[in-house]
């Protein structure tokens, strides 16, 4: 009976390191993902304050300047993209609203999207400024 028992517990112990090790594994696959992920910060605002941050800082992907769009940009090693790439621009705020009024003339990219169905920064549009 008693080496039934032991039996019994041995594979409760098992079955637990088993768990721990998926959960384990899990948690370490998910680190590793965190370097593939872009850092939001650093696509919205081309720079990152964090020391040692673990996601991807691309300055191929960095916003385009706002300013140079219109025209006014004349800061000295600006952090944002000068290039004008249809893949660097975000969605219009305004079309996603519904209420772009310069249509085909509009810089911006007119696009639907879905706020959970990307995971790239840009494609999202930027939060409410608060009053």
């Amino acid at each position: 009976v008693r080496v039934r028992e032991s039996k019994r517990l041995d594979l409760k112990k098992e079955r637990a390191r088993a768990v721990l090790a998926a959960a384990r594994d899990k948690r370490r696959e998910e680190r590793g993902n965190k370097a593939k992920t872009l850092c939001t910060f650093f696509t919205r605002l081309g720079r990152c304050s964090r020391d040692k941050c673990q996601f991807l800082h691309d300055k191929e992907r960095v916003a385009v300047c706002r300013l140079f769009l219109k025209g006014q940009c004349a800061t000295e090693g600006c952090p944002f993209s000068h290039s004008v790439a249809p893949e660097r621009m975000p969605a219009c705020v305004h079309f996603l609203a519904g209420t772009c009024l310069k249509g085909d003339e509009c810089v911006y990219r007119h696009i639907k999207v879905a706020a959970d169905s990307t995971l790239d920064p840009l494609l999202l549009p930027r939060p409410a400024k608060r009053p």
